[in-house]
């Protein structure tokens, strides 16, 4: 370049081409505005900073807690302006998406019927309205992971556009991210990509996470107080990017169809005090028990006496193996076995884990394959 070219000014060209690379200054807040700011009525959609818009959530339960089921019900009661658990709702207006990879359409039809089984005509055209699930029976490996050079990254922001959710509930956490979640580095590239998918025309969106916690009776336990921010797989990562946590966990085979709700965190609001809620199994609702003796329970999972004969359920089951990512190798005696992950997430006897593998097989749950010809060992398999 000459010393003339150099000299003489930009052209307009020239301009905008700088203009258009040159990088954005950070957004920054001065103390006036900030206590000049004024939430928007609308912005809690959960009353005290347990679910807001554009907070990312997170939905965190043991293998046979119900997640799905639950998270099922908060959309319901949401969309229709009803109280969710003990905790009154707004924003009937808004949309959700459940992008969810564990439960076919004969299982969905089968809660829903129910959950809709007593609501007006209005109220059932209100929740069709306002309520999109993801279909895995029409996908011939379903995945719904948001990393950088996931096929399935841009599929998801193009139902995004036909369908702008508000809500995205993430079930589970596992198959929206590649790699090992036990790692920091895997964990934090899920989480970043789907914030940057979720919210990336709507700042507002929430993405609601559905994810594995802790097992067996002890851990579950720490679904609330001093270590109920640890109750999450790989707690250190996903807890300091939700802003909201909700632990769920059973309440053991002393209190079928009960769970515990827990306060694993709640940055914009104060920790609300934890609860008991079962399962009324005619409308698949899940309904506070007001009279539920938390300190006792607490007390006999800490100290449990013997274990537990009562088998697991077929739905226990296969969280159980969901969890370890839909398949698990190993026989009656392996230590990494699905009777020894049974027996160690419910405190159960063997036979009753024998008996709940034999009740989910009887059910089409589950299938037993052969992994390899010679070896004695069963591949547990979702079917």
């Amino acid at each position: 370049m000459s010393r003339r070219q150099l000299m003489e000014p930009p052209t307009a060209t020239d301009s905008t081409a700088s203009a258009t690379t040159a990088p954005a200054p950070l957004p920054l807040l001065t103390l006036d505005e900030i206590l000049a700011y004024q939430p928007a009525p609308d912005e809690q959609i959960w009353p005290e900073g347990i679910l807001c818009k554009g907070v990312p959530t997170g939905i965190i339960g043991a293998p046979g807690a119900g997640k799905s089921r639950l998270t099922l019900q908060a959309a319901i009661c949401t969309i229709l302006g009803k109280p969710f658990l003990q905790w009154e709702t707004k924003g009937a207006e808004l949309k959700w998406l459940f992008l969810q990879t564990e439960n076919g359409t004969r299982r969905l039809k089968s809660d829903l019927s129910a959950m809709t089984a007593s609501l007006s005509a209005a109220d059932r055209m209100r929740v069709n309205e306002h309520l999109r699930i993801l279909d895995i029976m029409a996908m011939d490996f379903c995945s719904i992971c948001m990393a950088d050079g996931s096929p399935q990254r841009e599929r998801i922001m193009a139902t995004l556009e036909v369908w702008p959710a508000d809500i995205v509930v993430i079930d589970p956490l596992r198959d929206a991210g590649s790699g090992d979640l036990n790692g920091d580095a895997d964990m934090t590239a899920t989480c970043k990509g789907i914030a940057a998918i979720i919210r990336r025309d709507n700042p507002k969106r929430v993405p609601l996470i559905v994810h594995h916690g802790r097992t067996g009776a002890v851990e579950a336990s720490k679904v609330f107080g001093g270590d109920a921010a640890s109750f999450g797989r790989n707690s250190k990562v996903l807890n300091g990017w939700l802003r909201s946590q909700i632990n769920i966990a059973p309440a053991g085979v002393n209190h079928p169809d009960t769970v515990i709700v827990g306060c694993g965190k709640c940055s914009d609001g104060p920790k609300w005090e934890p609860f008991a809620a079962r399962l009324n199994v005619h409308t698949r609702f899940y309904e506070v028990l007001e009279d539920f003796d938390l300190h006792e329970w607490e007390r006999q999972a800490l100290n449990p006496s013997k274990k537990n004969a009562v088998a697991p359920t077929p739905e226990q089951v296969l969280e159980v193996v969901n969890a370890a990512g839909g398949r698990i190798v190993g026989g009656q005696n392996d230590a990494k076995g699905l009777h020894q992950k049974l027996q160690t997430a419910f405190r159960c006897t063997r036979d009753a884990a024998t008996q709940a593998i034999e009740n989910a097989l009887g059910n089409t749950i589950l299938e037993d394959k052969e992994p390899g010809k010679g070896r004695s060992k069963i591949a547990y398999i979702v079917k």
